[in-house]
């Protein structure tokens, strides 16, 4: 992608992507790679479409959206003129978060609470949303569903943790507060 911080841009598209799908009680698994494709109205094939299903049926596994490091550097080099290089980097990490596998993986998870228009009141209702999809997600009888939900409990729990620790809930007024300490534990 060769266009001023197209990267960063399509990665900010996905991660609003996965936020309304999460507010409709729904999540999804993909991959990003680059290389050469054909788009038209009807199609998309080529490489990169290949390289992408590849990385997602055999990488992804849990309800994540992943990419590996040569996104980032692709994206680093098509800054922004108004941007340094570092500046565009850090603007595509701030989307990501690297998993225990390595690969990195857009963070619909945490990543929400800097992108919501209005935090204070929309941030709380995605997190009820969030966390009842893991909730009921977990209660599956299939081991094969389960440990995806138990993967997102893993990197929910310390977030909502933090989120409700006196300190964080001190910044925030009476009305908010309350709706934050009712979020239950998973």
């Amino acid at each position: 992608m060769k266009e001023e911080s197209g990267v960063f841009n399509a990665l900010l598209e996905i991660l609003w992507v996965q936020i309304n799908l999460v507010l409709f009680g729904m999540l999804c698994r993909g991959a990003v790679s680059k290389g050469k494709l054909i788009h038209t109205e009807k199609m998309l094939y080529g490489p990169a479409v290949i390289d992408a299903y590849r990385l997602e049926s055999n990488t992804a596994l849990y309800p994540r959206v992943i990419l590996d490091e040569s996104i980032v550097e692709a994206g680093t080099s098509a800054h922004a003129r108004h941007h340094f290089e570092e500046h565009e980097r850090q603007s595509i990490m701030n989307l990501l978060c690297r998993d225990s596998d390595g690969m990195y993986y857009i963070n619909y998870i945490t990543g929400a609470q800097s992108e919501l228009d209005n935090p204070e009141l929309d941030y709380p209702n995605y997190l009820y949303a969030l966390r009842n999809i893991i909730s009921d997600g977990i209660r599956s009888h299939d081991p094969s569903i389960r440990i995806k939900y138990l993967w997102m409990k893993e990197r929910f729990a310390p977030h909502l943790k933090d989120i409700k620790s006196s300190e964080n809930l001190a910044r925030l007024d009476d009305l908010l507060r309350q709706d934050y300490k009712e979020i239950p534990d998973i």
